[in-house]
């Protein structure tokens, strides 16, 4: 069974737009951000007005990266890519 991560890079790839640049930058590398646990069941899905947009694939998934790893990762990713200027980062199901 494939994960959800690995389903939307492949999808991902195919729905290339201009607008979307930076969260495939990020996206690209987001297994060098997170841990190899987190990028195999997440996926960066979107980047606009500076928030980071990944989707999560389940809800104890989402609130251990909301309570626990989000500022960790904000401040990696911050740190990676300033002149994103990313000032958050939602996580979804």
């Amino acid at each position: 069974m494939k994960h959800i991560g690995d389903v939307v890079r492949q999808v991902r790839g195919q729905l290339l737009k201009e607008n979307t640049k930076k969260s495939l930058v990020i996206g690209d590398n987001w297994d060098k951000i997170v841990d190899a646990r987190t990028a195999s069941r997440t996926c960066v899905m979107g980047f606009k007005q500076k928030i980071l947009y990944v989707k999560v694939e389940s809800p104890v998934l989402l609130n251990e990266l909301c309570n626990f790893k989000k500022d960790a990762i904000l401040e990696k990713l911050q740190l990676k890519y300033p002149d994103h200027k990313i000032r958050d980062i939602k996580f979804t199901i």
